[in-house]
């Protein structure tokens, strides 16, 4: 299938009163022009907390049609969806909607949050839309994207082949989560690439061991377009910042926070993409919309993160 090229549809929302959950949303950018509007969420903190702890938190990836988990993503999703689309920003997307597709083209959905800290943590994902009964992202057409407001500009994207990804799985022996099968996840990512790798499009490099040392030296020895973590993941609610676990050079873990390890990557121009294939990844406090790793990570320059919450 070939790649679908988009059309942005960038949405801003800002607070307008946290006390009485009123906000503004804003369509920046769409292919059809400009709309605003004005919703008052629906949700409040017990709404929310039950919601993620029907759903898990960390949220669980597989889940079954028909579910009664499925069921309560749908119907917070599609709640979400009525409120924020409404009026001209409903109308401004469904004509953006209409335009891409008569180009043959997609449309990704930029939410800009950064005016609207108290919202980062909502599971935007889950957006239903009730018009066509679907969620936008689980369709290639209407991607969902978390795209944060930086000083500067972001650099070129493309390279040319190979695409050269360096993978780091950690697997500290002395924590509390659940060991990981190190070589399960390997085969994964290899197995996932081996096409690829064999046309001579893609480099897959492994770390022997996930250290920050072992992460340093690599990084020094050549270049890289994305990082791939396989590991555990955490948000520390007392310091409200995201960490992922490493392991020291020692085998035992290490707590390393967005901070640290977006100094270290910012320097390495050449990557493009980090993948955090972690729990709480994404999770972000709802004071500081950079207090997660993948956050910081952006904020450091690495032009694109994909995480979970």
């Amino acid at each position: 299938m070939t790649p679908l090229n988009y059309l942005d549809f960038d949405l801003a929302i800002e607070t307008l009163d946290a006390t009485t959950n009123r906000h503004r949303a804003r369509v920046l950018n769409s292919p059809v022009g400009q709309a605003t509007g004005e919703f008052t969420l629906p949700f409040d903190e017990r709404d929310l907390e039950l919601l993620f702890l029907r759903l898990g938190r960390p949220r669980r990836s597989v889940r079954r049609i028909g579910s009664p988990e499925m069921a309560a993503a749908q119907q917070f999703g599609s709640t979400l969806y009525q409120t924020v689309f409404t009026g001209g920003v409903q109308n401004c997307l469904q004509r953006s909607l209409d335009a891409a597709r008569s180009q043959g083209r997609g449309v990704r959905l930029r939410l800009r949050l950064s005016d609207a800290p108290v919202l980062t943590d909502l599971p935007w994902e889950f957006l239903f839309d009730t018009n066509h009964s679907h969620f936008l992202a689980y369709s290639t057409a209407t991607p969902i994207v978390r795209y944060l407001d930086l000083p500067q500009g972001m650099g070129p994207l493309a390279v040319e082949p190979p695409l050269k990804i360096l993978v780091m799985i950690a697997n500290p022996r002395d924590y509390g989560y659940e060991p990981l099968d190190v070589e399960a996840e390997w085969q994964k990512v290899h197995g996932a690439l081996a096409e690829l790798e064999e046309q001579g499009l893609v480099e897959v490099t492994r770390l022997e061991v996930a250290t920050l040392g072992a992460l340093q030296r690599q990084l020094r020895r050549d270049s890289y377009h994305i990082f791939h973590f396989v590991g555990h993941g955490g948000f520390d609610e007392q310091t409200q910042s995201g960490a992922l676990l490493l392991e020291d050079e020692d085998g035992r873990s290490r707590m390393v926070s967005g901070h640290y390890l977006g100094a270290l990557l910012r320097d390495h121009f050449s990557l493009r993409l980090a993948l955090l294939n972690a729990c709480e990844g994404a999770r972000t406090s709802r004071v500081d919309p950079f207090a997660g790793v993948a956050q910081h990570l952006v904020q450091q320059g690495i032009p694109a993160v994909i995480a979970m919450q």
